[in-house]
């Protein structure tokens, strides 16, 4: 009775409740015809590791409306990465659809058995992992360690992003409502955990909710302590740092830069105290700079290198806002321009002389 009543005072509560069982169901009844018990097995416990979460960082007054944004957009995601990874098996994909999710499973799949001694393919063992040796990080020894309990099942790590991804959204929240008021707060939270890009990539097989959660954390800490000025915030925004670099080397670098200048513009600091925590967080973030291989080069290139990564991450990207940049040649390189059907290709070699290779029409540069 009671909960009838409370439908009828908010009937957003019915609605959003029938929605969230709604999607869950889908979910739900696509794995059981599927037969991938390990997803169902660790939504429950996922779904429910958010509910201390939200206890720590809602206000009492709060918590049933931001229970129930998160409950919806926990069902959101679930009922995506369900809906995206079966089509993708349907479509021939094995479950996969940018192409680094399945680079991202397949070393981990392979570590883990290396791990166990069991047989892994030529070439796909150390020290080179099939060339992907380079992906081990953070979010690769994460998702082995996932896979070595539960096998390789990739469902099971992307529903880690659903979890990662409204984690994000309550950091977000409390954020907001520590700089603003309740009412941004909540609103900060329905665009994040609602936000399309974000649902849908962190319904994939791919690091970057977990980056996100992680640079979250760091700002959660310092937005903590500024207001209150203690060891622990500083020490977690810090400590985040390091699974960040092997996460997105640019995050890492820009915030391993911001936390000095933060805590350095606290407000309500002596002097002393103030040279003192700045010292220290500039001490900790230069030996975190120096001693990781954050992929970012201390140097007079420092800007060219950054504006090449920005345009080589637009390179595929449909989205992208610049012209494509120009080849850049060295004496000796050699470009081989395919002729029309028939014609033998022409091989064009560098010199010094060098500028500018013009390329016809329905030809291409291999």
């Amino acid at each position: 009775m009671k909960v009838i009543a409370l439908v009828r005072r908010r009937p957003w509560v019915g609605a959003t409740a029938a929605i969230t069982g709604l999607l869950l169901g889908i979910a739900i009844g696509i794995l059981i015809a599927d037969g991938r018990w390990w997803p169902l097995v660790a939504m429950l416990p996922l779904g429910l590791s958010l509910v201390p979460l939200v206890r720590a960082l809602v206000p009492r007054e709060d918590r049933a409306r931001v229970g129930a944004a998160v409950a919806l957009s926990f069902a959101l995601h679930v009922a995506v990465a369900v809906l995206l990874y079966t089509g993708s098996v349907a479509l021939g994909r094995g479950g996969f659809i940018p192409g680094d999710d399945i680079a991202y499973a397949d070393v981990s799949a392979n570590f883990v058995r290396y791990l166990k001694g069991e047989e892994v393919r030529p070439g796909a063992g150390p020290p080179y992992w099939g060339g992907n040796a380079y992906l081990f990080g953070t979010w690769v020894y994460l998702e082995s360690a996932i896979f070595y309990v539960v096998g390789p099942e990739v469902l099971v790590p992307i529903l880690f992003n659903g979890v990662f991804a409204l984690a994000v959204a309550l950091l977000v929240y409390d954020i907001a409502r520590r700089l603003f008021d309740r009412r941004s707060a909540f609103l900060a939270l329905v665009l994040t955990a609602f936000y399309p890009s974000l649902v849908v990539w962190s319904s994939l097989n791919l690091k970057d909710a977990l980056a996100l959660l992680l640079a979250a954390i760091c700002l959660w800490g310092l937005v903590r302590f500024q207001q209150r000025p203690r060891w622990a915030e500083l020490v977690l925004a810090i400590g985040v740092l390091f699974p960040i670099q092997s996460l997105r080397p640019y995050l890492f670098f820009g915030l391993a830069v911001l936390v000095p200048l933060v805590v350095a513009l606290t407000p309500g600091l002596g002097l002393l105290t103030r040279t003192r925590w700045t010292a220290a967080a500039a001490l900790a973030s230069g030996l975190l700079l120096s001693l990781t291989q954050s992929g970012v080069d201390l140097s007079p290139q420092l800007l060219q290198t950054f504006e090449e990564q920005r345009q080589a991450m637009g390179l595929t990207a449909r989205t992208r806002f610049v012209e494509a940049p120009p080849v850049i040649v060295k004496e000796g390189d050699t470009f081989v321009i395919a002729a029309s059907a028939g014609a033998p290709p022409t091989s064009l070699p560098a010199t010094p002389e060098s500028v500018v290779v013009h390329v016809a029409p329905n030809s291409r540069i291999i």
